[in-house]
C-alpha cells in the first residue's frame, strides 16, 4: 500500500472507533513525554531553567501502545489496559529505550540527518518487543532486527510522517482541539505502515518458494497423460471458449462503467472545489469592502 492508501485506510478504520483510540493515545502520550522543569536565579540576577524528562521510565507504555495498535489494525478488539500489558517487562523496556537513545545521540553528533535516519531505523523496536516471537532476542539483537526490517522503508516512513505537518499546523491554530482527530489518525496510519513492513519481512519470500515447488512437480506427470488426448477435444474446447469470451466482454464493460463513474466523481469534486474557492473569494471581497467603508466613515468623523 502507498502512503496515501494507508492514510485513507486509517480514516475509514477510525469511523466509529475514534474515542477508544483517542483515550489510549492521550494517556500514552502524557506518560511517554512526562517532564518537569525548574527555574533558579543566581546572585547576578540571571535566571536558569532546567528540565527533567522522565518519559523513558514509561517506555513499556510505548510498547503497550504498539501492542494495542497492532490489535486494532488486525481487528482483534484491543482493550485500554493493553497499553500497560508490558509493565512486567519494565527493566527490559528501559534497557531498550536507553540503548536506542545512546545510538541516536552518537549518530546525531555527526549530523542531524544520520540521527533522524537512525531513529527511523529503530521504529519497529516497540512492535518487535510486543510480539512473543521475538521475546527470546536480546536488546541489541532487537535493534539490529528492526534496522534490517526497516532497510529500504525509512524514506517512505519519513514521508508518511511529513505528510501530517499540515494537520499539525492546523491543530496549532485551533489551540490543539484538532488533535482529537489528528492524534489517533496519525497513530493508526503509522501502526499500519510499520505492521505491514514487519509482516512483509517475516518470511513472505519462503512461502512463495514452497508454492512454486508444489505446483511444478505434478505438471510433468499430467503432460504425459494428456499427450495422446490432445487432438480429440478440440471442438469441445471451442464451445467452452465461447462463453468465456462473453464473460470477458462483460467484465470489460463493467470496468469501463467503473472508470466513467470515477471520472464523474472527480468532475464533481473539482466543481465543488471551484465553488468553494469562489465563495472564499467573494467573502474576501466583502471583507475588504467593509473595511474600506469603515475607514471612510472614520475619516469623515475626524
Amino acid at each position: 500500500m502507498t502512503n496515501s492508501e494507508i492514510k485513507q485506510w486509517a480514516k475509514e478504520k477510525l469511523k466509529g472507533n475514534l474515542w477508544p483510540v483517542l483515550a489510549a493515545v492521550i494517556v500514552a502520550g502524557i506518560l511517554t513525554n512526562l517532564s518537569f522543569s525548574s527555574t533558579s536565579t543566581s546572585a547576578d540576577g540571571t535566571i536558569t531553567s532546567t528540565s527533567y524528562n522522565f518519559g523513558w521510565i514509561f517506555y513499556f507504555v510505548e510498547v503497550g501502545m504498539a501492542y494495542y495498535l497492532v490489535k486494532f489494525v488486525k481487528d482483534q478488539k484491543p482493550v485500554f489496559n493493553d497499553i500497560f500489558h508490558f509493565a512486567k517487562d519494565f527493566g527490559r523496556c528501559i534497557g531498550a529505550c536507553l540503548l536506542q537513545a545512546l545510538w541516536i545521540f552518537l549518530f546525531a553528533l555527526l549530523l542531524i540527518v544520520p540521527g533522524i535516519m537512525k531513529a527511523f531505523g529503530f521504529a519497529l523496536v516497540p512492535y518487535l518487543m510486543a510480539d512473543d516471537k521475538y521475546r527470546g532476542l536480546k536488546i541489541p539483537e532487537l535493534l539490529k532486527k528492526s534496522e534490517e526490517m526497516m532497510n529500504g522503508h525509512k524514506m517512505d516512513y519519513f514521508l508518511l510522517n511529513l505528510s501530517f505537518i499540515g494537520w499539525i499546523i492546523l491543530a496549532i491554530f485551533t489551540f490543539g482541539i484538532l488533535m482529537i482527530w489528528v492524534g489517533p489518525y496519525m497513530s493508526v496510519a503509522q501502526a499500519k505502515f510499520l505492521n505491514d513492513v514487519k509482516e512483509a519481512a517475516e518470511g513472505s519470500a519462503p512461502k512463495a518458494e514452497v508454492k512454486e515447488e508444489k505446483v511444478e512437480e505434478p505438471k510433468e506427470e499430467e503432460k504425459k497423460e494428456e499427450e495422446p488426448k490432445e487432438e480429440e477435444p478440440k471442438e469441445e474446447e471451442k464451445k467452452e471458449e465461447e462463453p468465456k469470451e462473453e464473460e470477458k466482454k462483460e467484465e470489460e464493460k463493467k470496468e469501463e462503467e467503473k472508470k466513467k463513474k470515477e471520472k464523474q466523481k472527480k468532475k464533481k469534486k473539482k466543481e465543488k472545489e471551484k465553488k468553494e474557492k469562489k465563495k472564499k473569494e467573494e467573502k474576501k471581497k466583502r471583507r475588504t469592502k467593509n473595511r474600506r467603508r469603515k475607514k471612510k466613515r472614520r475619516k469623515k468623523r475626524r
